[in-house]
């Protein structure tokens, strides 16, 4: 007995081409929800290395000043208050050192003295 081979009638024309459109569609929601991902993850990184900037700048600014409160000679009082003329002279001492410990090469003008609604300093 020979068999003939007799041709399949196809039921599901496109189903393939279907099929591949709706995985290349996935596949591009995937891509573009992870270019957005990273988009955010870059902004992220970016303000925590200027948070950490800051931070770091004003730390050295207070060791600074630690050091230069340090190093102030002032005279000592036996009372837990200090007069106009004592805190004038304090400023003085330090506006002073601030003159000629300079950071970097660079002098620092002597500060003035300000007024506001506040008082003054």
């Amino acid at each position: 007995m020979i068999r003939q081979n007799k041709p399949v009638k196809m039921k599901y024309h496109g189903t393939v081409l279907i099929l591949a459109m709706i995985l290349i569609i996935i596949c591009s929601a995937f891509a573009v929800s992870i270019a957005g991902m990273s988009n955010t993850n870059i902004q992220l990184a970016s303000n925590q290395h200027r948070i950490n900037s800051a931070l770091s700048a004003a730390q050295s600014g207070i060791e600074c000043c630690k050091f230069l409160i340090n190093t102030l000679k002032l005279p000592s009082t036996n009372r837990n208050v200090v007069s106009r003329k004592e805190a004038d002279k304090a400023w003085n001492l330090f506006c002073l050192q601030l003159r000629v410990t300079a950071f970097d090469g660079r002098h620092v003008p002597l500060p003035s003295r300000f007024n506001d609604k506040f008082g003054g300093g």
